[in-house]
C-alpha cells in the first residue's frame, strides 16, 4: 500500500512539475473562484439540496467552454510571456 501511494504522489508531481499543468490549475482556480469558493463556503443552515441548487446555477450561467477555454489560454500565454522574458535576459 505504500508502494501504491508513492506512485500516485511521483505521477502527481511529475504531472504538476510541467509549466502548463501549473499555470493551467492557477489560471483554473483564479478564473472559476465563484465555484471554489462556493464548495468550501457554506452556511451551516443550507442543506444539501440549496448547496447543489447554488452550484447547478453557477455552473449553467456560464458558458462551458469559456469556463476552461479562458484559463488555457490563459496559461498558455503566461507561458510564452516568461518564454519571452527569459531570453531576452
Amino acid at each position: 500500500m505504500k508502494i501504491f501511494g508513492e506512485r500516485i504522489k511521483n505521477s502527481f508531481t511529475e504531472r504538476n512539475a510541467t509549466p502548463f499543468a501549473g499555470a493551467f490549475i492557477i489560471a483554473l482556480v483564479i478564473y472559476n473562484w465563484h465555484l471554489f469558493f462556493s464548495l468550501i463556503n457554506f452556511d451551516n443552515s443550507e442543506t444539501r439540496i440549496s448547496k447543489i441548487k447554488i452550484i447547478s446555477d453557477y455552473l449553467k450561467e456560464e458558458n462551458r467552454i469559456a469556463r476552461i477555454g479562458y484559463p488555457i489560454i490563459i496559461a498558455f500565454g503566461s507561458i510564452i510571456k516568461i518564454i519571452i522574458i527569459k531570453n531576452k535576459i
